[in-house]
């Protein structure tokens, strides 16, 4: 079942400017990918997406370096035991994160959520995986439904087929990683996108329902696909929603 809660105000928090954490990210050339259940032709630039989705303790560390004030605004997941996360559960992904707590948690980083473009592209893989520029390694399933092929598996990813019935540590379903070794961008958890969901712009500064990706633990394969568009508010806290950041590539 999905949980959810309303709130009203959200904060923008300084970049990180210490050596604390970082984020492990993998980059994705340049060039076409085909784009949705309609396999459009879509290019884009070179990026680079996080190889997982944000963690509890990644997420714990951003919130303890922010002032007082600041804390007040970034709400404490309600899976954690106060200001504790659960023993166990350092590695899984943080979830109950609105919108613009992710979004707040990248920009610290100076970093930013993936557009859904981007987020697709991470999960089918480039006509050529290469890029463009290159086009010495096809893609040999650039259409493909799953970020691993064709065919459903419950071994690949945490949806309601693989009877887990809750998040799991982001480095399990290895198998399921895209053609690119980006990890669990089908099922375990929802990631926020930067993405409005009805005229798929992104910008930042506008309200709005935005774009959700990549199914997740309490929903079914066909919710899980490299295509498959969901949606909620970006004040909402789900149990079943996290989220991964991207950067530019200069």
């Amino acid at each position: 079942m999905l949980v959810f809660e309303f709130i009203e105000s959200h904060v923008l928090v300084s970049p990180n400017m210490s050596n604390e954490l970082t984020i492990e990210m993998i980059e994705i050339p340049g060039g076409e990918f085909y784009m949705g259940s309609a396999h459009r032709p879509v290019y884009l630039k070179s990026y680079k997406i996080a190889k997982y989705s944000v963690t509890n303790a990644q997420f714990k560390t951003f919130r303890d370096s922010l002032s007082s004030w600041q804390r007040s605004t970034i709400a404490i997941p309600k899976t954690w035991e106060g200001e504790r996360i659960p023993a166990g559960k350092e590695h899984h992904p943080v979830v109950l994160v609105n919108w613009y707590e992710a979004n707040s948690f990248a920009q610290w980083l100076n970093l930013r959520l993936p557009t859904e473009v981007e987020w697709e592209k991470a999960a089918r893989g480039g006509i050529f995986l290469d890029g463009d520029e290159y086009q010495q390694n096809k893609n040999p399933n650039p259409q493909r439904v799953y970020p691993w092929g064709n065919e459903f598996s419950s071994a690949k990813c945490n949806t309601l087929e693989s009877g887990r019935k809750e998040v799991v540590a982001v480095e399990e379903f290895r198998e399921g990683q895209s053609p690119y070794g980006v990890m669990q961008l089908s099922g375990n958890v929802w990631e926020w996108c930067s993405t409005l969901f009805e005229t798929e712009s992104d910008d930042l500064s506008t309200y709005g329902a935005r774009v959700l990706r990549g199914g997740a633990w309490d929903v079914d394969a066909s919710k899980a696909t490299c295509s498959y568009r969901y949606r909620h508010n970006m004040e909402y806290r789900l149990a079943s929603v996290g989220f991964r950041c991207a950067q530019d590539v200069y």
